[in-house]
């Protein structure tokens, strides 16, 4: 009855109609009937007989797979009845090829277990079925899948018996090899041509291919091929064939494998004694890839039809030999890097596809990376080898500067202009764009002299057309000044879309190459070709910001953006100069005055209400850069500067993201240190009144937050929650962008900041009291940011002030209320949380003694109230934070807890950091797992923390318990070596404690497994105390320890 049970059950778990409800049912009941003993016996007779359904075989498999797992366990007889099962499964021509092939799978594993020992036949068999026509198809599919599984990482073997599989099967590689080569030899003496592969044939030369390529991949050493095999695979990788057959002939899927086979040898690393088969494939390559790359009969595929797949195989073999030997055969005689150069040229300018182009950009980069080290490593002759590459470099220079403009490239320009990527803020176009420029700009280094005028020269003639835009497309208007745009035309538009795009590209371009004029040493020779490069660029942003051409161009659609983007890629160029402008303060003979304030009009004459977003905020940007980095007085003492200082609030309504820049600006000439301007001179207590009326304004919109009874009066505080918050914002952006600014500043920026500071303490309680956490959590953002520029300005009394403040405001939270609690922390609560503790870790790290008296409270919030409630959740939220702040605890106050004579001191609290760095392990984000690890490894390193009596006897075998018991269960695989690092730490403390008590117990907690395979681990971790020794020790224990727990289960 149960075995009818099952077979029914497996019927209806497949019907379509059936519910979800039901199918777990099912699955629970397959897994119970599957348990009984009767059933073995029922599934290897299903498997061997003529079954009527292929669903109840493979559950009959699924059943076998299982025993399997226990196949040590089994008796003589019980494995021999499988065997004999599985073996006649396998030769069954009526079954389905997914039945087939788990059947296959299942023999293989149990080669692993008993070849050669108990099954010496089982390769000689395969290999022999292989060599018979008429079952080479089942011997191929076989010796694939014991490639694959003999060279996995499964852990249904030891670690030993895996090393000994290995051994005894590289001992047939030469006659696998000598098979292989017989079955490619008979496939390649197709008497069509190009040759076409009935059904049977292709899947077999797909085996091979396939499984040569897994033989690759799994042997370090190329010794074992010869350039007799290259040869053969070789005449499967060349396809020219004609398009008519290209669908039918089936010749791309075999090429496609064969030349998977050869990207592997070349993409290995190889002795020197391998030289001639590497060369042998290189040579052969290029071979084919010339000829695709020179179709010369009629009929043959050009590049450009060529199967997709099959090209980007060809482009990873350049780029692995690139990578792998392209340095060494620099200086070959016998190979002549000058052509293949032109070869992967002609690649290159001839894709059509994107990715391919891309891709083959990439082998440029890798090169150019290789040829600058080559000329750093070269004492002598680095003209002669920049001379006898120029011709190559050049023309692809003059090749990728026609691939960005219009005129040579439209056709795959307007493909991928507006196609993007996905997770990515960039779309396709930005990206071949900027590997373009970065290929551009690394042959400019190397030819400066060569490149720099071509790219000038076109730089100039695009920005003349440029600005005739007025005389060829406005007319002016009758008695009056003014412009009116002409009727434009389709080819108007077009032409206008060209010129605006290639200026565009040609602007980032020359953003770019501004690094190749900011070098001290090649600054004089280079500054007259750098002056005339940055007034070209100021004169054709003045232009377009005197002509405002997106009004006009704005109401036609196709050119409105375009025209945007162009506006703010003149500014981005010019703010790319800055660096170079930093040198030219210095030159006497540069107009540095001149050049500023000519930019800084430019970039004041936009801020306007009614000027495009995107063209206010580029500039205003701009502004701020400018004043960060040139921290000119010209620029602070501007007309144009002075006029915003007046008018900037006016951004505010429209242009908020503007406004918020331009404050940056103005308070950055205020509180920065002019450049070239002695002490005596810097004005500072005139820019200090400035300062505060800086502030007054930024701050206007909050002055009523110090009226009578305004954190009473919850309407109005929830009516101004948003002017609070962006006032907060962009006083504490301005913080940010002076944290790493010199400390003689910094009491000028408390000054002025000080009231405000006071005001965001009045509102976190107002506004804690009414629940408006979004405005909560920007005001402690705020404190934060006070924190980290102005801890020390700020003296003690104000931190403590701050600290009691948010301690007052979280003793109100839900910590022991779960529900509450959870629904807290799914709002603001997580950011809210891991703000306060980042305030709080500020304060930890206080260089005044005096911050060791708010320890105590931060104890209690992190440990008696955050560490209960955060901790039961399965979430990172608030966790990582938390770890951070117990880790400066322990580091800046490590004298709270150890007393100078070593004594353990507020013991409570150090147990419960402890057993919060042990709760993390037990985490499955991997990130609060790091952190936790990570701070435990540095407290050692600085604090000798493994070496505390308490951690010795308290602490020590737990922590190891945890990491040993992670390693098996592989929950945390990805932090494997980390693990090990810290296991090895743990250990060498003491080792002999390690080998005679910590592994004997832990081996004999392990539940499951017999207590021979217990000794068993014990016995093979050998007692080794170096750290390669002990990882590798420790590798078969983690491996061994998996493989007895799936026998076992």
């Amino acid at each position: 009855m149960e075995i009818q049970e099952l077979e029914g059950l497996v019927q209806e778990f497949y019907e379509s109609a059936i519910t979800n409800e039901r199918r777990y049912e099912i699955q629970y009941k397959l897994k119970e009937l599957g348990s009984k003993p009767n059933v073995i016996r029922w599934a290897l007779g299903y498997i061997a007989s003529d079954g009527a359904s292929e669903l109840v075989g493979m559950q009959a498999l699924t059943v076998v797979e299982d025993l399997i797992k226990r196949w040590a366990l089994l008796n003589r007889n019980d494995k021999e009845e499988v065997r004999r099962a599985l073996s006649d499964a396998s030769r069954k021509s009526t079954s389905a090829a997914y039945l087939r092939n788990k059947v296959i799978k299942l023999i293989v594993d149990l080669a692993k277990f008993d070849w050669p020992a108990e099954d010496p036949d089982y390769l000689d068999t395969i290999l022999n079925m292989t060599s018979d026509p008429q079952s080479m198809l089942l011997g191929l599919i076989f010796l694939q899948t014991t490639v694959e599984e003999f060279s996995s990482n499964r852990e249904n073997i030891t670690f030993e018996r895996k090393r000994d599989l290995i051994k005894h099967f590289s001992g047939y590689l030469p006659r696998i090899l000598t098979l292989f080569k017989g079955i490619l030899e008979t496939g390649s003496k197709n008497p069509h041509f190009p040759p076409i592969f009935d059904p049977l044939t292709k899947q077999i030369l797909t085996l091979v291919f396939r499984c040569l390529n897994q033989l690759v991949i799994w042997n370090s050493s190329l010794l074992w091929i010869d350039q007799d095999l290259v040869d053969l695979v070789f005449r499967f990788v060349r396809v020219k064939e004609n398009k008519d057959l290209e669908a039918t002939c089936g010749r791309y899927a075999v090429a496609f494998e064969a030349m998977s086979v050869i990207n592997e040898i070349i993409a290995k690393p190889y002795a020197d004694n391998a030289s001639s088969l590497v060369a042998h494939v290189i040579i052969s390559g290029f071979s084919i890839l010339e000829e695709m790359l020179h179709p010369n009969k009629l009929g043959e595929l050009a590049l450009s039809e060529i199967d997709e797949g099959y090209l980007s195989r060809f482009i990873d073999f350049v780029q692995n030999f690139v990578q792998s030997h392209l340095t060494r055969c620099l200086y070959s005689p016998g190979f002549n890097v000058e052509s293949f150069f032109f070869l992967l040229f002609r690649l290159t300018d001839e894709q059509t596809a994107t990715d391919a182009f891309i891709a083959c950009l990439d082998i440029w980069q890798i090169i150019l990376e290789i040829f600058s080290l080559k000329l750093q490593e070269a004492k002598m002759n680095k003209e002669g080898l920049l001379d006898r590459f120029e011709p190559v470099f050049l023309a692809v220079s003059d090749m990728l500067l026609k691939k960005i403009q219009y005129d040579y490239n439209s056709e795959q320009i307007d493909a991928i202009f507006d196609v993007a990527v996905d997770n990515d803020s960039e779309n396709v176009w930005q990206i071949y764009l900027k590997t373009i420029i970065e290929i551009l700009y690394d042959i400019a280094v190397l030819y400066y002299s060569k490149v720099i005028p071509i790219v000038e020269s076109l730089f100039t003639s695009m920005c003349k057309k440029y600005m005739l835009i007025h005389e060829n497309y406005f007319v002016h208007v009758p008695y009056s000044t003014a412009l009116s745009l002409k009727p434009l035309s389709e080819d108007d538009i077009s032409s206008l879309m060209s010129l605006t795009h290639d200026l565009t590209g040609f602007l980032q371009v020359i953003g770019r190459f501004s690094e190749l004029f900011c070098s001290v040493d090649t600054y004089a020779e280079r500054k007259v070709t750098a002056l005339g490069i940055f007034n070209k660029m100021l004169e054709v942003a003045d232009f377009g910001s005197c002509a405002k051409l997106y009004k006009p161009f704005g109401i036609i659609s196709s050119l409105k953006i375009p025209v945007i983007d162009l506006y703010g890629e003149k500014i981005s160029s010019i703010q790319a100069w800055f660096h170079w402008l930093c040198l030219c303060q210095n030159d006497p003979e540069v107009n540095i005055d001149h050049l500023l304030s000519s930019y800084i009009n430019i970039c004041v004459s936009v801020l306007s209400p009614t000027t495009p977003a995107e063209i206010t905020t580029a500039s205003a940007r701009s502004i701020v850069s400018a004043t960060l980095l040139l921290r000119s007085q010209t620029i602070a003492e501007s007309p144009q500067m002075a006029k915003l200082f007046t008018e900037f609030k006016g951004l505010k309504d429209n242009h908020l993201l503007a406004y918020s820049f331009v404050a940056s600006s103005l308070f950055n000439i205020l509180v920065l240190p002019w450049f070239r301007v002695p002490p005596e001179e810097q004005k500072w207590e005139s820019r200090k009144q400035q300062l505060g009326v800086l502030m007054h304004t930024i701050c206007s919109d909050i002055e009523f937050v110090r009226t009578p009874d305004f954190t009473q009066n919850d309407v109005l505080l929830r009516k101004e929650g948003s002017n609070v918050q962006k006032t907060f914002h962009i006083v504490g952006k301005l913080l940010s962008e002076t944290h790493s600014e010199a400390n003689k500043v910094k009491p000028i920026i408390y000054e002025a900041i000080q009231p405000y500071i006071a005001d965001a303490k009045n509102l976190l309680k107002a506004y804690g009291r009414i629940g408006e956490l979004n405005v909560v959590e920007d005001l402690i953002v705020f404190f934060v940011q006070c924190f980290d520029t102005l801890q020390h300005q700020m003296g003690y009394n104000t931190c403590c002030d701050i600290i009691e403040t948010l301690l007052e405001f979280l003793s109100g939270f839900p910590f022991n209320q779960s529900t509450e609690f959870n629904s807290f922390i799914e709002g603001r609560g997580s950011a809210i949380l891991d703000l306060v503790l980042t305030v709080v870790g500020f304060a930890v790290k206080g260089a005044s003694k005096d911050y060791k008296k708010l320890l105590p409270s931060i104890l209690s919030l992190c440990m008696d109230n955050i560490y209960p409630a955060i901790f039961q959740r399965n979430g990172p939220e608030v966790k990582v934070q938390l770890l951070k702040v117990m880790t400066l605890i322990l580091l800046y106050h490590w004298k709270f807890f150890f007393t100078s004579t070593g004594e353990l001191s507020n013991e409570d609290y150090f147990y419960k950091i402890m057993a919060a760095f042990g709760q993390a392990f037990l985490q499955s984000d991997v990130q609060v797992f790091k952190d936790s690890l990570e701070a435990l490894l540095m407290l050692n390193s600085k604090c000798n923390l493994f070496h505390k009596e308490v951690f010795l006897t308290r602490m020590r075998s737990q922590f190891m318990t945890v990491l040993l018991q992670i390693l098996i269960a592989k929950t945390h695989d990805l932090l494997r070596d980390e693990i090990t690092q810290a296991l090895f730490e743990l250990a060498s403390v003491d080792f002999d404690d390690l080998f005679n008590s910590f592994l004997p117990q832990f081996a004999s907690s392990l539940v499951g497994i017999s207590d021979h395979q217990k000794s068993e681990l014990v016995a093979s971790f050998k007692q080794e105390k170096d750290f390669p020794t002990f990882a590798l020790n420790l590798e078969r224990f983690v491996v061994d320890s998996r493989c007895f727990f799936i026998q076992q289960f």
